[in-house]
């Protein structure tokens, strides 16, 4: 095959030099042209002597018109043969279809040949100019020269988002229930032949360029486990312009695949996917568009007929176009053929085979392939068909072998040995995050601990299933990315993955065992632990990837604990410790780097966020649940004094020696005393709040002892408050202990208080809560200027009647506060109101108003209805109605009402104004 071969219409020019040859022609040495070698005889190759010795096509300047007609009628017959192989060539051609630039190159053969038949006959005639109208080339059609740009053999494989026969569908017919997924660039259009044969047109526009296939499909193999499809390129001119009208170019540059020998097998995959393969030798062509020319004059320089015939030849080749009926475009028409003898020569221009414009094969077929990817792309609905298959599976999973408990429980111990540190600016965060620093050096650990607002269950499976579209997007960077799930039939899986740095440094690589077990707590919450350590610990199957050999290893080890509190919400604890394997990093790059690690968490947090009150309501409920179940349950030794202290708060008689307060709080009375202090206390005052709640005992317990939720969280932080959180520390399940940095006017350092809540439910749902100061030292993640305070406090809830469907219960709040350092006592007894104000906040979460009022409104119109008879009214009761009766009666009669403008249409307004008084 050639390297360079040309085919544009103006290489192909013929029109006459000064010196009598034809442009585009340089003559050689010899006088031959371009492109010719002559043979041991002296003659050009594909010449044969004549009987006189003169070359074919070589004629004797004729002297009368009768000489040159027989000559032409000689060169008629001569072109009729070549014609007529031209012809046969072009069958043979569509029968075996050969290759394209072989058929080129023939093509250029007889161009030359042509050329030189034309040179000579225009040198030896002398005959007057030939001037003729081209009208008939004006409405002939625009041709289309097309420029192989590269040849592949390829191989693709995609897992497509639909069934194999939803696959099908779609590309036989247009009869798919799925449509196209949003952003697929593809127009497809299609022509069914037969029930499992199709032609189809794909075409892609992107860039300015449109990639175009024009495919023959063909069903050849369909069972359950594989369908195969034979696929072949068509050209235009072999279809029915009715059966498939192909449209024009949208684009500036049009490229069109070819494909040779291809094949699609379509085979089923898990969760409703498709293996799709697609095999095929595609060759990428540069489609061009010339329009066609306009009406010309044509004239010889020389005076030669033939120069005229030459120039008709360069203004156009569409066979179809010449209908005159000069002899001199008849042999146009005739000359015009010839150039027709290869099908490929009037429509492919070969050029080298490097990449011309910069379009390779490998990227145009990728290109329309992976837009038959969008056409199905549906990631999150098989993430949630594999996130679902998984959670249905759970029950069945494989029982933890011994070294899957090992590993687990070699991770859980090193927990105890971590002195976490809180970093620093996280304290109001969504997320905690703590770094433990080795004694001897090394890389840190890193610990994040979040409330999460999706169950446990979803949580662990979102951590577990790394293989899903949604993680290999997040880790799209990853040089290097494989999973190996059911390791050796066990639940173990094997992650391998590799990890750029920055700076120059080489990749890291990691190769990680992963196991998981589920616990159930004893009160009834599940929790999820996952743990990763080191592939070299794992004693089965450990797998390779090509090409890792010589990257540098790194390691981590750490758990995921997921704990259920919630029907619908989970805490999530991440212990991880990442080992790069650098020498002679500083600490605090080191920190750096864990830090980076812990970022991570933010977003996942981010992901199922929901919101924050439908969340505490879920988490208020799930635990008046829990209380419900521990009604009568006693406490510990150390709990039972503390409720002791704190019960002293309630006094003697419930009125005796309280004090009312101006509450600014609606619903709530509040009073205050002072009582005897505490050896080591302060005097300070005692205040007292009551109100009514509609709900349940618990309920609100639960709502005290959600010290951190959501809303408040919120509105501490909203009010400049440095702190509010709750403790990690192992804690009994009916105590909490909580930290609050309170702001402070300007001179005056914060107020830390951190205290203890302990919950005891009595028998009847009688619910206490108790709360006291507590010695703990709090990690807020930087140094404070605080001071810290002290309270005590006693939360006491009675259940009372339902009104309405309503339940209801009484809230008793007893609070002591000292806020220590140089403030005085009594400035701290003038906020009490304030700290009270809790009991409304409760009132205000379980805000029943419209129950309660419905229901008390039919309770009073029942009463009037059906118990009005029954009632006893006093003589003056029944005086008062007599004289507003007669009054009002007297006045209606008299006619005095006078008619007001109303501001309700469906509401009459009179009034009537006598001495003394008005009424309306």
């Amino acid at each position: 095959m050639q390297d360079n071969v040309h085919s544009t219409q103006d290489d192909c020019s013929l029109s006459p030099q000064d010196d009598g040859s034809l442009s585009g022609t340089v003559p050689q040495d010899d006088g031959s042209l371009p492109g010719t070698l002559p043979k041991d005889d002296g003659s050009l190759p594909g010449t044969v002597p004549q009987d006189d010795g003169s070359l074919p096509g070589t004629v004797s300047a004729p002297d009368t018109i009768e000489e040159l007609t027989k000559e032409l009628q000689k060169q008629k017959e001569l072109l009729k043969k070549v014609k007529d192989e031209a012809e046969s060539q072009l069958a043979a051609e569509r029968k075996a279809k050969e290759d394209a630039l072989r058929e080129t190159e023939a093509a250029w053969r007889a161009k030359d040949q042509f050329a030189k038949v034309i040179s000579e006959l225009r040198e030896k005639s002398s005959a007057g100019p030939v001037t003729t109208n081209l009208d008939d080339f004006k409405n002939g059609p625009s041709h289309v020269h097309m420029k192989i740009l590269e040849r592949v053999t390829k191989t693709l494989h995609l897992n497509l988002h639909e069934d194999p026969a939803e696959v099908l569908a779609a590309l036989l017919t247009s009869t798919s229930k799925s449509p196209p997924a949003n952003g697929s660039k593809i127009r497809l259009r299609q022509k069914v032949l037969k029930a499992d044969e199709t032609i189809v047109y794909w075409s892609l526009v992107e860039q300015n360029k449109d990639y175009q296939l024009l495919l023959r499909l063909r069903v050849e193999t369909q069972d359950d486990q594989e369908i195969r499809i034979s696929v072949e390129s068509i050209d235009e001119e072999d279809l029915d312009s009715t059966c498939l009208p192909v449209p024009q170019p949208s684009a500036t540059r049009t490229f069109r695949l070819r494909l040779k020998g291809g094949t699609i097998i379509l085979r089923p995959l898990p969760f409703g996917q498709t293996s799709f393969t697609f095999t095929a030798q595609a060759d990428i062509f540069e489609v061009e568009q010339f329009a066609n020319p306009d009406p010309v004059t044509l004239s010889s320089k020389q005076g030669s007929p033939l120069g005229g015939i030459a120039a008709a030849v360069r203004t156009s080749f569409s066979p179809k176009s010449l209908r005159s009926r000069t002899l001199s475009l008849r042999l146009t028409r005739i000359m015009t053929s010839i150039k027709s003898a290869g099908k490929q020569f009037s429509r492919l221009k070969a050029v080298k085979r490097a990449l011309v414009g910069g379009v390779k094969a490998d990227d145009v077929f990728l290109k329309v392939a992976s837009q038959f990817y969008v056409r199905f792309q549906k990631e999150e609905v098989i993430d949630a068909r594999m996130r679902e298959t998984f959670i249905k599976n759970i029950p069945n999973a494989p029982p933890l072998t011994t070294d899957e408990e090992g590993m687990i429980a070699e991770l859980m111990d090193s927990l105890e040995g971590y002195k976490m540190e809180r970093v620093a600016g996280t304290v109001n965060e969504s997320v905690e995050k703590f770094l433990h620093r080795p004694p001897g050096g090394g890389a840190a650990v890193g610990m994040t601990v979040a409330k999460m607002d999706v169950d446990a269950v979803n949580l662990f499976t979102e951590l577990w299933l790394l293989n899903t579209y949604a993680k290999r997007a997040e880790t799209k960077s990853s040089a290097m990315r494989e999973v190996w799930n059911d390791l050796d039939g066990t639940r173990s899986l094997q992650y391998t993955t590799s990890f750029s740095l920055p700076g120059g440094f080489q990749d890291r690589l990691f190769e990680l065992w992963v196991t998981w077990v589920k616990r159930v707590e004893t009160h009834g919450r599940q929790t999820f632990i996952i743990g990763f350590c080191p592939l070299e610990k794992y004693g089965g199957t450990r797998h390779k990837i090509p090409g890792t050999k010589n990257m540098h290893g790194a390691t981590t080890r750490g758990v995921h604990i997921v704990k259920e509190v919630t029907k619908n919400t989970c805490e999530w604890t991440c212990v991880q410790q990442v080992d790069l394997k650098i020498t002679g990093l500083p600490l605090k790059v080191l920190d750096l780097l864990a830090k980076q690690q812990l970022g991570k968490s933010s977003a996942r947090v981010e992901k199922f966020k929901r919101n924050g009150k439908e969340v505490d309501r879920e988490g208020v409920t799930a635990l008046s649940e829990v209380m419900k179940k521990h009604r009568g349950e006693p406490l510990m030794e150390d709990q039972e004094g503390i409720f002791k202290r704190c019960m002293t708060l309630l006094g003697g008689e419930e009125d005796e020696g309280w004090k009312a307060l101006e509450s600014p709080a609606p619903d709530v009375k509040m009073w205050m005393q002072y009582l005897p202090p505490e050896k080591g206390e302060r005097t300070v005052g005692t205040g007292r709040a009551v109100g009514v709640a509609d709900c349940t005992a618990e309920e609100v317990a639960a709502w005290v002892m959600d010290y951190c939720n959501n809303e408040r969280t919120r509105i501490s932080r909203e009010e400049g408050n440095p702190a509010r959180l709750k403790l990690r520390k192992e804690a009994r399940l009916n105590e909490a202990t909580f930290a609050t940095v309170k702001s402070m006017p300007f001179l005056l350092n914060d107020r830390e208080f951190v205290f203890k809540h302990i919950w005891k439910v009595e028998e009847r749902g009688k619910s206490i809560i108790c709360q006291e100061s507590s010695d703990d030292q709090v990690d807020y993640g930087a140094s404070l200027r605080v001071t810290r305070g002290f309270c005590r406090g006693l939360w006491v809830m009675d259940n009372l009647q339902p009104i309405g469907g309503a339940k209801q219960c009484r809230v008793t709040f007893i609070s002591q506060l000292d806020a220590g350092g140089v403030i005085p006592t009594w400035v701290v007894d003038k906020k009490i109101p304030n700290a009270l104000r809790a009991v409304q906040d409760a009132i205000d979460e379980f805000r029943q108003d419209k129950t309660i009022d419905a229901a008390d409104w039919g309770e009073r119109s029942a009463l009037m209805k059906d118990r009005w008879r029954e009632e006893a009214y006093s003589k003056e009761e029944n005086d008062l109605l007599l004289r507003v009766r007669q009054k009002f009666e007297g006045s209606l009669k008299e006619g005095k009402w006078k008619q007001l403008k109303s501001p309700d249409v469906f509401v009459k307004m009179e009034s009537i104004h006598e001495e003394g008084w008005t009424s309306a």
